[in-house]
């Protein structure tokens, strides 16, 4: 994120130094040649095509280098001799005593004497008493194949190598052609192997596939020595040069501008303006590195919704990117207009500068990260759009002041980007103020009278510029919102939408969890206000945080209805994984109706790591002497809580769940609820990832037991409608499997 923010800055300052360059010299590749253009100095132009074409036709001439060493297999073959030789006088002497070895346990007694490391043909030998005549056959069958040049299969073919012997360090040529890969001498090995006189086909088989290893390479790819002859080979070729003399020709009239032609014009404009362009780069670039670092200091304050400081950092410097690039097009058109002797209705010179629109950065970084930043960034293109516009009438020193003007409207006088229409009252003010500028700035250009005509036209631009640049943060604001996943409060709106496709089904197929979602929201959004937190966005996860339910809906309490509790016959861990699916089926659910990830977070971390407490003490009873019941199978797998918001509803969902549970609710069982709620969720450490601190949770925790008392408030009650005393509730008490949700919450 630094180095694309960087980058974003850079090229600002290119945008910026750019304005300005010669025209005649100014074509693209492609381009046609309106003029011939002659060269007033003498110079050279690198030619990089046909260097790196010779360099590397160079580079292909160096043939590859291995090592050689040809006694690398018969060191191996003599090393299993002399083993197998010193095994069998060992085994023929243990054999001897009283208690002779069995093979097996002789081979796993020896294995770390054996060069293959293989127990089981150790064993075998052992068991034909390392009979000399196979080992002497086995040692014949390798030397017959592992001689010569051997190169690995993985190798790619060339026509020619040079191979350095490792022994001598004598080099020499070799052709691929004499060279055998090693697949290929190994075929011919087991293929002999399987012909072993007085062995069984398994034995033979077995024999084969451990020996075959023993065969390895004998050409060694030296990929350093390989890398420095060409490296070498290309280093000596000398950089290709197109030279022009002073007076030549470099194009013609109506002829198409191609790379050579491109790269002569770029060194022309360089050398014609280099004394200008280098002071002017430093300058920009000193400028660069002050804004740089103010910047990123200020976006280290910024703690937006879902946005990083990575992100807000590459946010800011794009969005000041695409203001720079917005008025360097518009300076394009100024100069088109102000090539035409009198435009209809704007005779007298109107500084058509000012219907450029200036307040898009500021505006869009108010609504979408922070009123302070945007600010920032509006009066960070001051200098930046100044000097653009040094030169053109009404730019300069005049226009940097219309700029800051309308940074400072744009950023503080956004507040909260609740509806579409924030954007038009904005609007509206930057036309007052626009246009209250612009019009200064016309009459000071003057000689001193009033041109009204002047002024008018000035200010209908500046007007434009305003509705323009209203236009254009419109366009911004829901592409940015996309790109840098940032939850905007008219995202969210339009996301408490009732009619949403999965709020409408949970509303149908999950009623109780429906009403369970809108009923913790509210208590969810009035302890999101008691510490600062966002309100809207705890209101919006709390009508989504539930809907992973919907792929068994009648296994939750509150959507029975009275009836039977299908947990009745299922196992503990069976219900309980039932249970705890909701929550990644809910995240899949979101997901795929485009929720953005913020609100996917709380989704997983609602329940953060807790253990459903019901069913694991249910499994506990259920379980036999001496099973141990495993505590993972009820256990949510997480996230913990990795926002304020995600643990407001952790800690708002156990609380309403359970005090729903409670016939007759009182202000001190729902404090004795609340408050044991949320200390076992701060004992059991769900919250120490969240940032969340004990006097928050503290407020968190009055605010839940309020909003909950006016939830469950009690009403006068009504004669004649109320039921006989001592009926008992449907649904039975608080742990019983109806309320078995609020339990383990």
């Amino acid at each position: 994120m630094l180095g694309a923010s960087v980058a974003a800055l850079a090229a600002c300052a290119w945008i910026v130094a750019s304005t300005g360059s010669v025209p005649n010299l100014d074509y693209s590749v492609g381009d046609l040649v309106r003029a011939e253009i002659v060269s007033p100095v003498s110079f050279s132009v690198l030619d990089p095509e046909r260097t790196e074409a010779r360099r590397a036709e160079a580079a292909g001439r160096i043939v590859p280098v291995f090592d050689y060493d040809p006694d690398r297999n018969t060191r191996a073959i003599e090393q299993l001799e002399a083993s197998l030789v010193h095994l069998r006088a060992v085994y023929e002497a243990e054999r001897s005593t009283e208690n002779p070895p069995v093979p097996e346990t002789f081979a796993e007694a020896h294995l770390e004497e054996f060069p293959l490391g293989n127990a089981s043909l150790l064993a075998l030998l052992a068991r034909r008493s390392f009979d000399p005549a196979l080992i002497e056959a086995l040692v014949q069958v390798l030397e017959r194949h592992s001689s010569g040049f051997l190169i690995a299969d993985d190798v790619a073919a060339v026509p020619e190598l040079e191979a350095r012997v490792a022994a001598t360090g004598e080099h020499f040529a070799l052709s691929f052609r004499t060279v055998r890969r090693l697949s290929f001498a190994k075929g011919p090995l087991r293929a002999e192997l399987l012909e072993l006189p007085g062995l069984t086909v398994a034995e033979r088989r077995q024999i084969g596939a451990a020996i075959e290893g023993l065969i390895s390479s004998t050409l060694t790819f030296d990929g350093a020595a390989t890398a420095a002859g060409r490296q070498a080979a290309r280093d000596a070729i000398a950089e290709v040069r197109d030279e022009y003399q002073a007076g030549q020709l470099v194009a013609y009239r109506n002829q198409r501008v191609d790379d050579r032609i491109a790269r002569a014009l770029e060194e022309l404009r360089s050398r014609a303006t280099t004394p200008n362009r280098v002071a002017k780069w430093c300058a920009l670039l000193t400028a660069i590195l002050v804004i740089s670092i103010g910047l990123m200091r200020t976006t280290e304050e910024v703690r937006s919704s879902g946005l990083s400081r990575g992100r807000a950092a590459l946010l800011v410097t794009l969005t000041l990117v695409c203001q720079v690039a917005v008025v360097r097009f518009g300076l394009q058109i100024a100069e088109g207009l102000g090539n035409i002797p009198s435009a209809p209705g704007l005779y007298g010179g109107p500084f058509y500068v000012y219907a450029i629109p200036v307040a898009v950065a500021p505006l869009v970084i108010a609504l979408l990260v922070d009123r302070t930043l945007g600010l920032v960034v509006g009066l960070t293109a001051v200098p930046l759009l100044a000097l653009m516009t040094a030169g053109y009438p009404g730019g300069g020193l005049a226009f940097g002041v219309y700029v800051a003007a309308a940074a400072v409207v744009a950023s503080r006088g956004s507040i909260r980007y609740h509806s579409r229409f924030e954007l038009v009252r904005v609007g509206l003010l930057l036309c007052v103020v626009q246009v209250a500028i612009s019009a200064a700035a016309a009459v000071l250009a003057g000689d001193g009278t009033l041109d009204g005509r002047r002024v008018a036209s000035t200010a209908c631009l500046a007007a434009l510029g305003g509705v323009l640049g209203v236009a254009l943060s419109a366009i911004v604001l829901p592409v940015a919102e996309r790109l840098f996943h940032i939850v905007s409060d008219v995202r969210l709106l339009e996301l408490a939408n009732a009619d949403h496709d999965l709020l409408r089904e949970l509303a149908i197929d999950a009623p109780g969890t429906h009403q369970h979602s809108y009923v913790m929201s509210s208590v969810a959004t009035e302890a999101a206000k008691a510490i600062g937190a966002n309100p809207l966005l705890v209101r919006i996860g709390a009508f989504f945080h539930d809907v992973g339910k919907l792929h068994a809906p009648d296994m939750f309490a509150e959507n029975q209805r009275g009836g039977p509790n299908p947990h009745d016959l299922l196992e503990p861990a069976e219900s309980a994984r039932i249970i705890i699916r909701h929550v990644s089926y809910g995240v899949e659910r979101a997901r795929a109706a485009g929720i953005p990830p913020q609100i996917c977070e709380l989704i997983t971390g609602h329940h953060g790591t807790r253990t459903l407490h019901f069913f694991l003490e249910k499994a506990k009873r259920e379980a036999t002497e001496g099973t141990t019941v495993d505590e993972t199978q009820f256990r949510y797998p997480g996230p913990k809580p990795q926002t304020k918001e995600s643990a407001i509803l952790m800690l708002a969902d156990g609380a309403e769940a359970a005090v729903r549970s409670l016939d007759h609710p009182t202000r001190e069982t729902i404090e004795a609820i609340v408050h044991k709620i949320a200390d076992t969720v701060v004992g059991d450490h769900q919250l120490d990832e969240c940032g969340i601190t004990l006097s928050e949770v503290a407020r968190v925790r009055e605010a839940i037991v309020e909003t909950l008392l006016h939830v469950h408030h009690r009403r006068v009650k009504y004669p004649g409608f109320n039921p006989p005393s001592g009926t008992e509730v449907a649904g039975g008490e608080v742990g019983s499997p109806r309320r078995f949700e609020a339990a383990d919450r």
